[in-house]
């Protein structure tokens, strides 16, 4: 299915929907295009090396585990447009501080970066849990997939076209202020950017309805929670994403520290990724159609899995970038097979949780491998990372395919 095919969908669904299409497309421009890339960029330039990274980027990820418990509590009652307006307010706040950080004394530079990262990753936590179920809810239970499929696609090509001008704006604005070389001042400036595509996202916000009535509907009826769905998916959602934390957290830093590419390469490489993931989730409810999403969902981690392999096995800056662009590809267009098959084993009442669950295990999991990366790149070198990743990751996807399998042929757990 071609990319044009894929938008023309979007005329299928209501306004609400496309509102939130448009969100969660400047919100991947914005923060994880322009952001995600320089922000770990700029942190490496302040010279604190790489175990206060890993720490730096565990913190986050913690926070972002918290910020998804809390998200998917606040959107059963709050409502998802208010939980996430209370988000991107955080993601401004968040932008905000790192920039500021050389204009404090150099003895607390440490703290700042840190401080950055907490607020805006706790508060990106509450945009994200909640864009899946808000969609869910504004969406005919048809256009589900087709909806989901199409945010993946929309976030993947913001996050591309994030990627491809953050690798050019720190240079760009440091040639403004009169510099041939990307210095401190122009990653500031580049990180800034963030600020404006926040606002928008913000007024985009404010057009939407408040909570739907069906949801209203669904949660006052008292049903008890289906349990057994949350925990397979949180179990298994532990350690499955460590392959993809891994490129996440430590792909940039690996191709900046060790292999010396610069700015504007790693943003190509960035970009390439980027391009190939927003071609392949276009599969993606073809994918779940043709195979169910549980076993497009395997396939695509065992992918993932495999094509990170060449990043650990050689220290050679083409399998760097092989592994970098064909794994975060691959995790792309895996998250919403995995979003697919978790929302068809609840109701919409439990979707805001079941996303929550979702999110705040790959946060856990995000968290550990980050500090424990971090001091393991410190001793042993990034690739040791990519090794150690790929077999946690690989071994769950084992698992979770036999347990999931014998959990369907007993009745437990929906075939989707």
């Amino acid at each position: 299915m071609s990319l044009r095919t894929r938008l023309s969908g979007i005329a299928l669904l209501s306004r609400e929907s496309r509102l939130l299409l448009v969100m969660t497309t400047l919100f991947g421009f914005g923060y994880g295009g322009i952001g995600l890339m320089l922000r770990p960029l700029y942190v490496l330039r302040l010279g604190l090396g790489p175990a206060y990274y890993g720490v730096y980027s565990a913190l986050g990820s913690l926070a972002f585990m918290a910020g998804s418990l809390s998200a998917g509590w606040l959107g059963t009652r709050l409502g998802a447009r208010r939980t996430m307006g209370l988000g991107a307010v955080g993601c401004l706040l968040g932008s905000g501080i790192m920039p500021l950080t050389e204009f404090f004394a150099r003895a607390w530079w440490p703290y700042w970066p840190i401080v950055s990262n907490l607020v805006l990753s706790a508060a990106w936590a509450f945009v994200s849990v909640n864009t899946v179920p808000a969609l869910s809810a504004v969406t005919a239970e048809r256009n589900r997939d087709r909806a989901i499929g199409l945010a993946s696609t929309l976030n993947g090509l913001g996050i591309l076209a994030g990627n491809l001008i953050g690798g050019m704006l720190p240079r760009g604005f440091a040639t403004l202020l009169g510099s041939a070389e990307a210095t401190n001042d122009g990653f500031r400036l580049a990180i800034s950017t963030a600020l404006v595509f926040g606002a928008v996202v913000i007024a985009l916000l404010v057009a939407l309805p408040d909570r739907p009535t069906e949801v209203i509907s669904a949660i006052s009826t008292g049903r008890s929670q289906s349990i057994r769905p949350l925990l397979v998916v949180g179990l298994f959602g532990l350690f499955i994403p460590a392959a993809s934390s891994a490129v996440g957290t430590f792909a940039t830093p690996y191709l900046d520290q060790e292999l010396g590419l610069s700015t504007e390469a790693i943003g190509l490489v960035s970009t390439i990724s980027q391009a190939l993931a927003v071609l392949g989730t276009g599969a993606t409810p073809w994918l779940a159609r043709r195979m169910t999403s549980r076993r497009a969902d395997i396939l695509t981690s065992l992918g993932m899995v495999v094509t990170l392999l060449p990043m650990a096995g050689s220290a050679h800056w083409a399998a760097a970038v092989f592994g970098r662009v064909v794994s975060s590809a691959m995790y792309t267009i895996r998250f919403p097979l995995t979003q697919m098959f978790a929302m068809a084993q609840v109701r919409q009442s439990e979707r805001p949780l079941m996303s929550a669950v979702l999110f705040t295990s790959a946060g856990l999991c995000g968290t550990a491998l980050s500090y424990a990366g971090g001091r393991l790149a410190a001793s042993h070198g990034y690739r040791a990372v990519f090794w150690a990743s790929a077999a946690i990751s690989g071994l769950a996807v084992l698992l979770y395919a036999l347990v999931t399998r014998l959990l369907i042929a007993r009745g437990r757990l929906q075939r989707a």
